[in-house]
């Protein structure tokens, strides 16, 4: 396998890394990224070029994004491709790029500020794309304009400089079949209705709707197309019919195991890059839909290269789009995530494969994230479940050592239905939790440490070997001991009370009057004569010895 090698700004060769983590996500949408642990003294700055290899094949040339200290001596490195150059310029203000894909990529590629590091390759002078800009970032530009160019996969070669960007057709024949169902072993499906049409309204339809052939699998989801009333009734019929194509399906991703997706399909494992696409029958819904492979999630490169997750998907994704939506939609339209389970194959003893995902629905919001550490050995994970009147943090580590399953997780869990607040802490077992509620406070903890001022109204407890100790006073009414143990014992008030014993021996009673009195038992005043071996002088004396009889 060939190291990532550590690059200087002319393309030349600064060095090379040894990584001792290194995974990559390749995506459809331009923005591939990188994630290298090396050894800390590396001279790796921010904005450095690094290229990353599959073995022998080269994945691409990344751009240092960002650089962190991670403990036992290693830097954390995450990377972009290197289109992520594109986003040090922005587009001109309000203005309108349209013409042919390979006429659209040129001028947006001309609008690169200083060195231009990319430009033009093998791309179809065809089509007719049209983009509004006005001071956008320029990557952010050649994001939309993949994004309406679904036909095409964009490659990118950087064997020269300036790097050359290149657009092939999308194969559409030919095209293998994946059939998965409820039972299967591996692969992960989500379905997103948030674009889901099935009907679409306006006058000039007939009966004023035009529904897609899949009203009878979806049900009835309108939308509104939003034309003038005195639209061309053609133009408007020819619109309905493009946005239904649209969107007649939801948005259905499948990840799936490299290796079980070649056994389904019968396709070669070389054969899943970028673009690849095939049909999928989901036998639990009854549709078959056309997937393109948008993403491969390589976790391991160093030891498992061979080992990829792969996402197909029948739209393309858009992350801010979704994000938008959970901000602004409440109602209507739902999503739903059905569950396949996960495996890595060839690695029994590895936990499931990364995941991240947004899930929505009528009920709840679920943003959750999965990654894979230490060859599959260590999973962390984080969700953040919104809904029904609760919201729930979640967040676990998993580690797997020859000892056995290690876990640790933090959870906070706010109910406003039953008006509580929990938070809790868990180490092998080890818990400690608030629960908060109306009626009562609960703390659970093998040991609870108070630090600063400490105020109770009403304390009861039960006190069981303990120690308590004040620096001043105590104020009480009645103080109950069997014995009391002092180096000087303060008498502030004009008697002592003690019925037929000796009340001190061994202390000292300060006295602030020359005349000490003790209470008989009928309870009329005894004079200092009751005292025995003693001399008093003055009202600073020390008694040594009190008693009566």
């Amino acid at each position: 396998m060939r190291l990532p090698r550590l690059l200087n700004a002319d393309g030349s060769e600064r060095a090379r890394l040894h990584p001792v983590k290194l995974s990559a996500t390749i995506n459809k949408t331009p923005l591939s990224v990188s994630n290298m642990v090396v050894l800390a003294g590396n001279d790796i700055f921010v904005r450095d070029f690094v290229e990353i290899y599959k073995k022998d094949k080269s994945l691409g040339i990344f751009r240092v994004s960002s650089v962190g200290r991670e403990s036992k001596g290693t830097q954390n490195i995450n990377l972009s491709h290197g289109i992520a150059t594109l986003e040090d310029s922005v587009t001109p203000a309000e203005t309108t790029v349209q013409g042919t894909l390979s006429a659209v990529v040129a001028t947006l590629m001309g609008y690169q500020k200083g060195t231009a590091r990319w430009a033009v390759g093998s791309v179809p002078n065809e089509g007719a794309y049209k983009l509004e800009v006005d001071r956008t970032n320029l990557l952010q530009a050649f994001c939309d304009l993949c994004k309406q160019a679904r036909e095409y996969v964009f490659r990118y070669d950087q064997t020269t400089t300036p790097w050359k960007i290149n657009a092939y057709p999308v194969a559409s024949e030919n095209l293998a079949e994946c059939r998965i169902s409820r039972n299967a072993s591996s692969p992960r499906m989500t379905i997103d209705e948030s674009d889901l049409c099935t009907r679409v309204l306006a006058p000039q339809l007939d009966n004023g709707y035009m529904d897609a052939d899949t009203v009878g699998t979806w049900g009835i989801v309108e939308r509104d197309l939003g034309v003038a009333d005195d639209s061309d009734a053609a133009e408007v019929k020819k619109y309905a019919a493009e946005v239904l194509e649209a969107r007649k399906n939801p948005a259905i991703s499948v990840e799936i195991d490299a290796f079980e997706l070649s056994d389904r399909t019968g396709d070669p494992i070389d054969r899943f890059e970028i673009g690849y696409r095939c049909r999928v029958a989901m036998a639990g819904i009854g549709i078959s839909v056309l997937e393109t492979i948008e993403s491969l999630y390589y976790y391991d490169l160093l030891s498992q290269p061979d080992v990829v997750t792969i996402t197909l998907a029948n739209k393309p994704r858009d992350v801010s789009k979704s994000l938008a939506s959970l901000a602004n939609q409440t109602s209507g339209l739902t999503s739903t995530v059905t569950k396949y389970g996960s495996s890595i194959r060839g690695n029994s003893a590895a936990i499931d494969d990364n995941k991240q995902f947004i899930i929505r629905d009528r009920e709840i919001i679920d943003l959750h994230t999965k990654t894979i550490e230490e060859q599959g050995l260590v999973l962390k994970e984080a969700e953040i479940q919104l809904g029904d009147a609760k919201i729930t943090l979640e967040a676990h580590q998993q580690t797997l050592t020859e000892q056995g399953k290690r876990i640790s997780s933090a959870e906070i869990r706010l109910d406003g239905a039953e008006a509580s607040i929990l938070l809790k802490v868990d180490k092998d077992g080890v818990i400690s939790a608030i629960n908060l509620s109306p009626e009562a406070i609960t703390i659970q903890a093998a040991k609870i440490n108070l630090e600063g001022y400490v105020t109770a109204t009403q304390l009861e407890a039960e006190l069981e070997n303990i120690e308590l100790s004040f620096n001043e006073r105590i104020y009480t009414n009645t103080l109950q001991a069997n014995s009391v143990a002092t180096g000087e014992f303060t008498l502030s008030g004009t008697r002592m009370s003690k019925i037929n014993k000796t009340f001190l021996t061994g202390s000292k009673i300060s006295v602030g009057k020359a005349t000490v009195r003790v209470m008989h038992a009928n309870g009329s005043p005894m004079e200092i004569t009751y005292v025995s071996s003693v001399t008093i002088s003055n009202s600073d004396d020390d008694i040594y010895y009190v008693g009566y009889y």
